[in-house]
């Protein structure tokens, strides 16, 4: 926020709509801003004030890993089925950067575990569950489509 509100970042993109930031400082960095997007579950400050907030599901609506304070990676199922168009933020973050032009070759979660794993995310693994998909469809006019879809389905 404190980049945004003196100028330094010109387009944002923020995991979450909370932040231990007064709601009021948050609107006016945000208003300076040439763009930003949220991917939150919740409203909160960031999520308000985004210019575009996608819905990303919560975390009982997934599956996944999280690590607790001591450090052990503990894997969860999905208990809920998302709500409307909810779908998991890295399938957000994935489909934007897409839109975008980034040539982004994971197509799934376990792709993305791999990739994470690779790279130093920790959060490799028997992914479990399923295996959420995403597709990438190039149309007629050379855009890009995304297809979000749970299992592989469109």
């Amino acid at each position: 926020v404190t980049a945004l509100g003196e100028g330094e970042l010109d387009y944002v993109i923020s995991l979450g709509a909370s932040i231990d930031t007064p709601e009021g400082d948050v609107r006016a960095a945000v208003a300076r801003a040439k763009g930003f997007v949220a991917l939150a579950s919740h409203e909160g400050p960031l999520a308000t004030a985004a210019h575009i907030c996608f819905p990303a599901t919560a975390w009982a609506e997934m599956v996944g890993t999280y690590v607790n304070r001591d450090g052990i990676h503990q894997r969860t199922d999905a208990v809920l089925a998302p709500r409307g168009d909810a779908h998991p933020a890295w399938q957000l973050a994935i489909a934007l950067g897409r839109a975008l032009g980034y040539d982004i070759d994971i197509n799934s979660r376990s792709a993305l575990e791999r990739v994470m794993a690779e790279t130093g995310g920790e959060a490799g693994g028997d992914s479990g569950g399923s295996d959420d998909a995403i597709e990438a469809e190039e149309t007629d006019d050379g855009a890009h489509e995304t297809q979000l879809g749970q299992d592989g389905a469109q």
